[in-house]
């Protein structure tokens, strides 16, 4: 079955490749013949690129499937079909120049809501490894993750983390730690994951805390002081990660600092963050602008008090 399911992929794949040249000639002879008025004739190498993609899929071929994003970035079709989208949806010039200042302030939104973030931030995180200079507070919130990802590899966000913390621990900076997250379904629990993962590092089991309704960024921020009393405390996760929280924490009116884990992904996975923190942050200011709460409440968790460490 899988060699006929192989066979089909790489077919659909030789289909989309002929596509694409097909686009080019017929680019290279509407230039030349100065007749060419929109991509929308040579758009089937790129319905056969998405074919192709969705035949990857469900083949459940993830090699081939990175030989099926050659043809997309080869196919002339997309970024032709780009330019020339606002002209055929707006035929008329004042339509085109409003959907340019939308496109301009949108642009410009995300922009002022990185640099909000950013500044929020400015000058209140310790990079891992310098524990030392990380200011003292009672707890830290340690965010949480997966421990393992889906092909059973070890989560490199998640080891990071969990030696963060304890170093965090073992210099001495805090009396507890809270470690935040999902759970909502059986079987799947951050939060006593990361426990164990502690306690296996050197923590007292007694001086963590479990968050079990950590489900977003905000909801670890705001939890901590509605459910665990804290003004001022430190967050344990990546630099990028850390930076949101305090931004979220700042506009809370809480004292957040941030200890930054090291960032040990490969360079696809630097991309795909580097494409979805932008739009994380824009989700963190409208959070605060629209006064967003966090899902579940609850009643007071005392932390461990410093006499019985």
């Amino acid at each position: 079955m899988t060699f006929v399911l192989s066979v089909f992929a790489i077919a659909i794949a030789l289909l989309a490749a002929f596509l694409v040249v097909m686009d080019w000639i017929a680019l290279f002879e509407s230039v030349r013949t100065k007749r060419f008025r929109s991509p929308v004739p040579f758009l089937g190498g790129a319905f056969g690129v998405i074919a192709c993609l969705f035949g990857g899929w469900f083949c459940g071929l993830p090699a081939l499937l990175r030989l099926f994003w050659i043809p997309l970035l080869l196919d002339p079709t997309w970024p032709l079909f780009v330019l020339a989208l606002p002209r055929m949806v707006f035929p008329h010039g004042r339509w085109r120049r409003r959907l340019a200042r939308l496109v301009l302030a949108g642009v410009a939104f995300v922009l002022a809501c990185n640099l909000a973030v950013l500044i929020a931030a400015a000058g209140r995180v310790t990079p891992a490894g310098h524990a030392a200079e990380a200011p003292a507070r009672r707890a830290a919130v340690v965010m949480g993750c997966i421990p393992k990802l889906r092909g059973g590899w070890d989560n490199p966000y998640f080891t990071a983390r969990i030696e963060a913390a304890a170093e965090l621990w073992r210099a001495g900076k805090v009396e507890a730690l809270i470690v935040s997250g999902d759970n909502h379904v059986a079987g799947y629990d951050e939060p006593s994951d990361m426990k164990a993962a502690l306690v296996a590092a050197g923590v007292p089991e007694d001086r963590i805390v479990c968050d079990y309704a950590g489900f977003r960024t905000l909801d670890s921020v705001v939890r901590a002081k509605t459910i665990f009393g804290l003004d001022s405390f430190l967050v344990v996760s990546q630099d990028f990660h850390v930076r949101r929280a305090i931004f979220l924490g700042r506009c809370k009116g809480l004292d957040v600092r941030g200890y930054a884990a090291p960032l040990r992904v490969a360079r696809r996975a630097r991309a795909r963050l580097a494409l979805r923190e932008p739009l994380a942050r824009v989700v963190a200011v409208l959070d605060v602008l629209f006064g967003r709460r966090p899902r579940f409440g609850g009643p007071p968790v005392p932390l461990p008090c410093e006499e019985t460490r």
